[in-house]
């Protein structure tokens, strides 16, 4: 069947007979296109002229293309259409809802084995907890090799990790007393249920983490309403200030999609901004950048040159309050979830959210 639109998509849905993964034809620019019904409906809430997407999407991947949109259609037109994005994703899981079945938290045999032979509670907590990360990800391939419902909320980053299933299904490992002491790893799963001592250790367990949490959240929750209210009257200035002064960036894959937009300054002095198409070599590389760290524009606002394109996309001349909340999103948040992930680590690392701020 030839599919055009997505009523056609919700309509197939709805047939007692149908799935998502069943192979259709989509029709984009008078090209016919031999997919699943799942990708059929993706590519259809996207620009009749934007790239055609035959590949599995994950979350990293959906934030890339949610950029691109913003990128090829303009703030306001892109805006509209994650919008459109997001009703239909809805709307999709009223017809379509992710479920389980009850196979999905029932062991496999050679698991259950593995488990018996590997999992003892003589093993220290790091020793447990390495083995039990593996046998997770054996658990993942299986669910994916025998299409069961789970691996796929795990592999696309949308929810939890392997070890989060470990926990539910395999064994709970070691938890941290509200003192900070590691207990005896536990055996059993929370499927399985715990015995006395394992519950009375992950109550202790969770104890510290309400405690964590609670002090993990007012300190860095005044610090963000600080750093905005801080940069709220700075506002976009003149389009150079003409500062020599620049900051040494090591460009990585890793950080390199975050310089995109940003101006390099060559050996010459002259301004070169940094694109998909140039980003790539200068990957391992340290580039001269143009930084509001260095910005001269008078009045203690900051000109476009050290903000990079950044200025352009911001419907608004107040930029200090976009880029203090970006650096609240990127610095504070961050350490506050660092904080929260480490009170069940077993190597806990205090974080004090000024002085961490003021290190980077």
């Amino acid at each position: 069947m030839k599919i055009k639109t997505l009523g056609q998509v919700y309509e197939i849905l709805q047939q007692e007979d149908s799935n998502i993964t069943d192979q259709h034809t989509l029709v984009k620019q008078e090209v016919n296109y031999g997919m699943s019904l799942g990708r059929i409906w993706f590519n259809l809430l996207l620009p009749e002229d934007f790239k055609l997407v035959n590949e599995p999407i994950n979350k990293k991947d959906l934030a890339k293309l949610i950029t691109e949109l913003v990128e090829k259609y303009g703030t306001e037109r892109g805006t509209e259409l994650i919008t459109s994005i997001t009703d239909e994703t809805f709307k999709l899981g009223t017809i379509v809802p992710a479920s389980f079945v009850s196979n999905t938290f029932t062991l496999p045999e050679f698991i259950k084995e593995k488990k018996k032979e590997q999992l003892t509670s003589d093993l220290s907590p790091e020793e447990f907890h390495s083995r039990l990360v593996i046998l997770a990800n054996e658990l993942l391939e299986y669910l994916e090799e025998n299409n069961i419902a789970g691996y796929d909320i795990v592999k696309s980053g949308a929810k939890g990790n392997a070890l989060d299933w470990a926990v539910l299904t395999i064994a709970k490992g070691s938890a941290m007393g509200i003192e900070g002491d590691a207990s005896e790893p536990a055996i059993n799963s929370i499927s399985d249920g715990f015995t006395l001592q394992e519950y009375h250790n992950n109550a202790n367990e969770a104890r510290r983490g309400m405690y964590i949490k609670s002090e993990g959240t007012a300190e860095p929750g005044a610090l963000a309403r600080d750093i905005v209210y801080a940069n709220s009257n700075t506002l976009i200035g003149s389009d150079d200030c003409g500062s020599t002064r620049y900051l040494n960036i090591k460009v990585t894959d890793k950080s390199s999609d975050k310089l995109i937009g940003r101006y390099r300054v060559n050996q010459r002095g002259n301004l070169e901004v940094l694109t998909k198409d140039n980003i790539g070599k200068y990957i391992d590389k340290v580039v001269h950048l143009r930084s509001p760290i260095y910005c001269i524009n008078p009045d203690g606002n900051l000109c476009r040159t050290c903000l990079g394109k950044i200025s352009e996309k911001v419907d608004s001349k107040y930029i200090g309050v976009v880029t203090g909340t970006i650096l609240n999103a990127a610095t504070v948040e961050s350490f506050s979830m660092k904080a929260r992930h480490n009170s069940t680590a077993k190597d806990i690392k205090e974080v004090d959210f000024k002085n961490d701020l003021l290190a980077i």
